[in-house]
């Protein structure tokens, strides 16, 4: 089979990209400037033409070093874990307890604490339904979030939060940063739109529970990358999904068809494997799928610290 050759255009970024390459001096900067492509990067002839070239500019910037464990520390989720085991102790040991047996667990193991605010994100904003029906956190809560953010940064702990993102944005960011720089991360989350970002090089623990790649492949069914259109098709965080599929029938649909608009593409199919309802169901659901999907979808792209 003959392979296609690249256009112009796509010629033109390949070179843009490995002249880029040839002015990181660091890993930050190499990080920088393929963190701004990821979403790019993943098409064939890219990877093709610029993978090889990014591989061994990281290999010369790494110098021998060994790949890392980061662990990312979904600050909040952990809090409300401490706060609700806490009825007769003092909420400030049990997280000590969570953290001391987390580092017992990944030694060696760089530890970063993910933060947000109290107020959210840009999807509260952007759809006033995104976790309306959340219960407002309690007041002895948020005072504990507040003597546990003191306590982290006197001990000068990395605390990372960003103006507008949810936890889970910055999560994504630095984990998708940290493997371009050649490391491993394990978010200590339970967030179930986490799953979208497990890979090889991103796993997720919480109570003594791995869950990857596989695991979700186990529970559902689906890849990490028809996880976003799984959400959508499902409804979560309040945002409803399409009427009558559920997570079963968007299961099959998505290992059918892989993806949500592959089910519209063959919409002829979808009558013939499945139902006329369910097809029904597809194609109303259109309207809405871009802006669901939005909302669903973590940003991997912010302009996050790593460290070396």
């Amino acid at each position: 089979m003959t392979q296609s050759k690249v256009n112009d255009w796509q010629a033109g970024q390949i070179k843009e990209f490995r002249d880029g390459l040839l002015a990181c001096h660091d890993i930050p900067s190499l990080v920088s400037l393929a963190r701004n492509l990821i979403y790019f990067s993943q098409q064939a002839w890219f990877l093709k033409g610029c993978n090889p070239a990014y591989l061994k500019r990281l290999n010369d910037l790494r110098d021998g070093k060994p790949a890392r464990v980061i662990l990312l520390v979904d600050l909040k989720a952990i809090a409300h874990l401490a706060y609700s085991r806490a009825r007769t102790t003092d909420p400030a040991q049990e997280f000590a307890t969570i953290v001391n047996a987390m580092k017992a667990k990944f030694r060696e193991s760089m530890v970063l604490y993910v933060d947000e605010n109290e107020t959210g994100g840009w999807r509260y904003a952007a759809d006033p339904r995104w976790k309306e029906k959340r219960q407002e956190p309690e007041k002895g809560f948020l005072g504990f979030m507040e003597r546990l953010r003191e306590a982290l940064d006197k001990r000068q702990a990395k605390r990372y939060l960003i103006e507008g993102y949810e936890a889970d944005d910055v999560i994504a960011s630095l984990a998708s940063s940290y493997a371009l720089a050649g490391d491993k991360c394990v978010g200590i989350c339970q967030d179930k739109d986490m799953y979208q970002i497990l890979s090889p090089q991103f796993n997720m623990y919480w109570k003594g529970e791995f869950f990857n790649r596989d695991s979700l492949t186990k529970r559902y069914s689906v890849e990490p990358s028809m996880w976003v259109d799984w959400l959508s098709l499902v409804g979560r965080n309040d945002i409803p999904g399409a009427a009558g599929i559920g997570e079963v029938g968007a299961s099959k649909l998505l290992i059918t068809f892989g993806s949500y608009m592959n089910c519209l593409n063959a919409i002829d199919q979808v009558k013939l494997q499945f139902t006329e309802k369910i097809a029904e169901s597809l194609l109303a659901f259109e309207p809405h799928y871009f802006n669901t999907t939005r909302m669903h979808r973590l940003n991997r792209t912010l302009d996050v610290e790593v460290l070396v």
